[in-house]
């Protein structure tokens, strides 16, 4: 065996993994700062990067960024879009599923959408989403909520339908407020959807622990699509402003 002499930030860091290392394996967990405490983790009420941040470990959308800034399938394995620009029909992974192992549907989707754009949500970036046929006048009062131009074809089939053609709607559908939530745990939970033990997400990670002011814990998620892909095993995000 070859031994190399080791700089001494190296050295400290190398003793610092071995201190905490169990006789197995170590965890793979990643400290990461993040600027503030959030506010919230509901997809509808964020509105700073803070939020977006965590929401993006623990959700995934129709469509993602890699690690290079390009847009790149999610929960869509694929999509076509018609010639004049306007329907966009997205075609979902048949082996993505939230944290509670039922499947991630079409109808989880459609549901997502026509929440951020219920007036009744009051959703701060609903604007964001108003490429979308009808989502304006829904999102006003002046159209139901059901006129928002989104169909769960069947459960790994969802149609969009657009006012105009907007070339850059795959990147909207990448933002936090196009995330989805899982329809039958906002039935069942309201507004306590968002906490741990009670959160069902379709992401890498699932929230396990919040510690307001402190910190915020989430997990690898075994239900991931993507989960063998996933080298982490637990984030920890700590407000450092």
């Amino acid at each position: 065996m070859i031994l190399r002499k080791l700089s001494f930030p190296a050295a400290i860091l190398l003793g610092s993994l071995l201190m905490g290392a169990s006789p197995t394996l170590a965890e793979a967990v990643l400290h990461r700062g993040n600027s503030a405490e959030p506010q919230t983790l509901d997809q509808a009420h964020t509105s700073m990067d803070i939020e977006g941040f965590i929401l993006k470990d623990l959700y995934e959308g129709l469509t993602i960024y890699d690690a290079g800034g390009a847009v790149v399938p999610g929960v869509a394995e694929s999509w076509t879009v018609s010639d004049d620009g306007t329907v966009y029909t997205f075609y979902l992974r048949s082996n993505a599923k939230w944290s509670d192992g039922s499947p991630v549907t079409a109808e989880d989707f459609l549901f997502s959408l026509r929440r951020i754009e219920d007036p009744k949500t009051a959703a701060g970036y609903a604007n964001i989403l108003y490429p979308i046929k009808n989502a304006e006048k829904v999102n006003k009062g002046e159209l139901p909520v059901d006129q928002l131009g989104v169909e769960a074809v069947d459960d790994q089939t969802l149609e969009i339908t657009l006012e105009q053609p907007t070339p850059y709607f795959i990147q909207i559908l990448a933002h936090q407020t196009a995330l989805p939530v899982s329809k039958a745990s906002v039935e069942k939970n309201g507004t306590k959807f968002v906490q741990p033990g009670i959160m069902v997400s379709n992401g890498a990670f699932k929230l396990t622990g919040h510690v307001p002011n402190d910190n915020l814990t989430v997990e690898k998620n075994p239900e991931y699509w993507d989960a063998a892909n996933v080298k982490l095993d637990k984030v920890i995000f700590y407000p450092i402003d």
